[in-house]
């Protein structure tokens, strides 16, 4: 497959509005006061149940008590992200009972743990940044979940990869699919074999570059697709959105 990632030709006319190439003016007329979503500086949210000691932060998720280590992360960082992630109910869409997750992204174990709480049977987590998968590797003996979660330090640059890695020890399985790459999303799934993505039921992750290419792909294979409006990235430049498909 022959494909061209320049990040100009993904855009979708929503994208369009805010990318910071330079593109027609004419490619779309709408308000751009109706569609941006203005970035605000974050403030360390409020968690009620929160608790912190020198070496870890706790805080309760229905009826279990859940410990993260404060190593290497910002404590702004540390305490969005848990609040994101546990308490805005980001993932509530994402069906995780009783299946197979694949994490790509898997930063410091906060989404691995989540859907382990919440009835997934097993969790391969994968992170590029060697300190945020030694990272994740401690959350997860924190919370005693090492028999339920892997987690793996590698730089996925292929969805055929993993598939072809954990499917023997998961014979007929349908896995669910989580990612936050940073844009990498577009390689990993769009030079990735049919067959790869049909061995998935779902799949939920942040787009970049826009999502016209990636829509494309999973309706051909016969997934549902619902996509959010882009918004300005909280890490780095330019602007992220969630795109949820399933079948």
């Amino acid at each position: 497959m022959d494909l061209d990632f320049d990040p100009r030709k993904n855009v979708s006319t929503l994208d369009r509005v805010y990318t910071p190439f330079n593109v027609p003016k004419n490619l779309h007329h709408m308000k751009y006061e109706l569609l941006y979503k203005p970035f605000k500086k974050t403030e360390i949210p409020k968690i009620p149940s929160l608790v912190e000691s020198e070496k870890t932060v706790s805080f309760k998720y229905k009826e279990s008590t859940i410990t993260f280590s404060r190593d290497y992360l910002s404590e702004i960082e540390l305490v969005t992200t848990i609040n994101e992630i546990y308490f805005k109910n980001e993932y509530a869409k994402f069906n995780v009972k009783d299946r197979v997750i694949i994490d790509i992204g898997a930063f410091d174990g906060d989404t691995a743990i989540l859907f382990t709480l919440n009835g997934a049977a097993r969790v391969y987590g994968y992170e590029m940044t060697t300190e945020l998968a030694k990272l994740a590797s401690q959350n997860v003996r924190l919370n005693n979940f090492d028999s339920k979660i892997t987690i793996k330090q590698s730089e996925v640059s292929n969805l055929d990869s993993i598939i072809n890695e954990i499917q023997p020890s998961n014979p007929n399985t349908e896995f669910s699919l989580k990612m936050d790459c940073e844009g990498a999303e577009y390689n990993i799934l769009l030079k990735c074999s049919d067959n790869s993505l049909l061995a998935l039921n779902q799949v939920i992750m942040e787009y970049h570059y826009g999502y016209i290419n990636l829509v494309e792909r999973f309706k051909k294979l016969g997934f549902k697709v619902q996509v959010s409006h882009p918004h300005k990235a909280m890490r780095g430049k330019g602007f992220e959105g969630i795109l949820y498909a399933w079948r």
